[in-house]
């Protein structure tokens, strides 16, 4: 915040022209950062926890099970604590510097002010729920670390996958990246968790203590397990320290169920209820460990190779595939339990026909032609056939189970209805949406050229031109050791690139930014940053991708300012500085220094090329405003269903009933 660039840090991921704001994310960017907020936000639940104990909210203070969680979660946090020595967060620069090397441009906006916290917070929540479960706390002590933890980790996963797919220009939300998967671990683990509450409580904690090791995997994923195509921004010895961290809970998991007597539970399985949220739950697990497995493989050999093992992602939608089937079949039991005898009529009456009925009509996927992404694989789309009529039949059994709840007018389940109706909208959402946004063949390129009209198939849209916003930002030169007098350098160029949008009888504005940042050049990253158009159309989206060998101009205009300063710097090293630039930016373009320079010296932003017109990459991607409605319905599930439990009765129903 103070532009103390003598820390290392703040010297590479920070600088002084970055807002307030943007300084602010910049603090959990860093690997130390990360650990830092990580510790914080974990130490500030403990001190909750620890005042509410103190005022004797709950009795009993010296009891053991506290002390020993205290003790555990205290430990955890040395632990964290201790892995800061493994990075360069502690260290500062003697001599050093005027300014910072600025925060990576992808990262530069509105997401990264959302993702990380939740990331912190549903690292911290599940950690807690593990240690809490370890330490035999109370079911509601623990509940409530585990369902917070649940819900953070949800829209840690939602606000990734949008940040993915407005941010990166690729089309996507998911892309069963290491990072991205290894956080979805944790989160299945703890819905596992809630879903086999009918079982003994051990088997509870156990998968519990699976969630505790979930995070750190995922932290060792994140900071130096794998090589992650989108997140690779911070990678550190840490993830060694979060390795070593992971092994308890594993070990106390994996103890657990050795020492379980798995019998007694027929009382469970005789009823369809218990039994079909039950088998939900464990069909959740088989998902968990068929992705684990996969990490696991990745981190080993590339912890005894040094290399990333490359793998398709069809593997993870293959070994998936069986057990999200099992869950679509008795994920709808809760819901229309008291029309089957027990769990076996259950099977016999709905589960085995709904999976016949959704393998024959993926089976004969190459006979009627019925292909949902036609440039997809015919094993693509036998998948999406196969587990359509599961996810339909599914919604229509859980949508009855919201309207009953209106028709009786008992709302006590009100939350959990609408987060279950939720799921098998979402995998709906998803199969509908995700080939189009996967499969990069889908994208259609043409040339927008200015005020001419472009069709894009349903919409049509008029190139208006772009507005340059000329140099913005202030970075210093990038060096082994850094030094005082090291000049700094415009950070990057920028222009706004505008579209007008005729649909019908509408018509609007809409625009992206274009931006060469030589600053993340430097760096050894790529310069030109691009940001997609999005246009939305009913529950269509329209996503346009202006290509990097349309926007030039930035370089030139770049070249410009660094000819101009070469001239008129009075310091010998700045002009060197600025005359090396120009020389790099012409090997960029392949083209002569001379011809580069007389290109930047006239170069103007009327005259512009992309005044003109640019080539863009678009698609239609279809019905993946059902992906946004079911996110919105699975948070508002959960919130109302975690008032239900922690509000007074009296009060949760009093609301309810005054909104319905």
């Amino acid at each position: 915040m103070t532009d103390n660039f003598t820390l290392v840090d703040v010297y590479r991921y920070s600088s002084s022209s970055q807002s307030l704001m943007m300084k602010l994310s910049s603090s959990w960017s860093s690997d130390g950062g990360f650990i830092i907020w990580w510790i914080m936000i974990s130490s500030l639940f403990l001190l909750i926890h620890r005042i509410i104990r103190l005022r004797g909210e709950v009795v009993n203070a010296g009891e053991s099970n506290y002390i020993k969680f205290f003790s555990l979660s205290n430990v955890f946090i040395v632990f964290l604590g201790a892995s800061l020595y493994t990075t360069d967060s502690l260290r500062a620069f003697e001599g050093c510097c005027n300014e910072g090397l600025g925060l990576n441009p992808l990262l530069r906006n509105f997401w990264n002010f959302i993702h990380p916290p939740f990331v912190f917070l549903g690292y911290s929540l599940t950690v807690l729920a593990a240690i809490s479960a370890i330490s035999n706390l109370t079911k509601k002590e623990i509940n409530f670390y585990a369902s917070l933890g649940w819900i953070t980790i949800s829209i840690a996963n939602i606000v990734g996958g949008i940040w993915s797919y407005n941010t990166l220009g690729w089309g996507g939300y998911w892309v069963w990246d290491p990072v991205e998967t290894a956080l979805l671990l944790p989160w299945l683990a703890l819905t596992g968790y809630f879903h086999l509450s009918y079982l003994n409580h051990r088997i509870q904690y156990s998968i519990l203590s699976l969630s505790g090791f979930s995070i750190f995997f995922a932290a060792y994923v994140t900071r130096g397990g794998l090589y992650s195509p989108l997140h690779g921004f911070a990678v550190s010895s840490t993830g060694v320290v979060s390795m070593i961290l992971m092994i308890p809970f594993l070990f106390y998991a994996l103890n657990t169920l050795r020492d379980m007597e798995f019998n007694g539970y027929k009382d469970v399985f005789n009823d369809v209820y218990k039994g079909s949220i039950t088998i939900s739950g464990l069909s959740i697990l088989g998902i968990y460990i068929a992705l684990l497995t996969i990490l696991a493989s990745q981190s080993i050999y590339s912890f005894f190779t040094d290399r990333a093992l490359a793998l398709d992602i069809s593997i993870y939608n293959y070994l998936s595939l069986p057990f999200t089937a099992i869950f679509l079949a008795f994920f709808p039991g809760c819901n229309i339990h008291r029309y089957f005898r027990d769990i076996f009529d259950y099977v016999k009456r709905y589960a085995v026909p709904s999976l016949a009925i959704s393998g024959v009509f993926s089976l004969t996927t190459p006979f009627t032609g019925i292909y949902w992404s036609p440039i997809s694989s015919i094993y693509t789309n036998m998948i999406i056939n196969f587990l359509i009529p599961l996810a339909l039949s599914a919604l229509m059994v859980t949508l009855y189970g919201l309207g009953r709840i209106f028709f009786v007018r008992i709302y006590g389940d009100l939350g959990l209805k609408i987060l279950h109706t939720s799921v098998p909208f979402m995998i709906l959402a998803i199969l509908f949406s995700g080939p189009y946004t996967y499969n990069q063949g889908y994208f259609i390129d043409g040339l927008a050229e200015r005020d001419n009209i472009l069709d894009l198939g349903g919409i049509e849209i008029v190139y208006r031109g772009a507005e340059f916003r000329g140099l913005v930002g202030r970075v210093s030169i990038p060096a082994g050791q850094p030094m005082a007098d090291l000049p700094v350098i415009p950070e990057e160029s920028v222009a706004i690139l505008y579209f007008e949008v005729l649909d019908g009888g509408n018509k609007y504005i809409v625009s992206g930014s274009a931006r060469f940042n030589f600053g993340n050049i430097l760096k050894g990253h790529g310069g030109l940053i691009i940001e997609p158009i999005i246009i939305s159309k009913g529950l269509d989206e329209y996503y346009i991708v202006p290509s990097s060998m349309s926007v030039v101009d930035l370089i030139y205009l770049y070249g410009m300012h660094a000819y101009s300063l070469a001239n008129t710097s009075t310091s010998d090293i700045e002009r060197f500085v600025y005359s090396h630039i120009t020389d790099i930016l012409a090997d960029m373009l392949g083209i002569d220094n001379e011809l580069f320079r007389n290109h930047s010296i006239s170069w103007s932003s009327d005259k512009a090329l992309m005044q003109s017109g640019i080539l863009i990459s678009y698609k239609k991607i279809p019905l993946i405003k059902l992906l946004y409605i079911s996110f919105a319905l699975l948070i508002i599930g959960e919130v109302i269903h975690l008032l239900d439990r922690w509000l007074p009765k009296s009060i949760i129903r009093e609301e309810v009933n005054k909104n319905v």
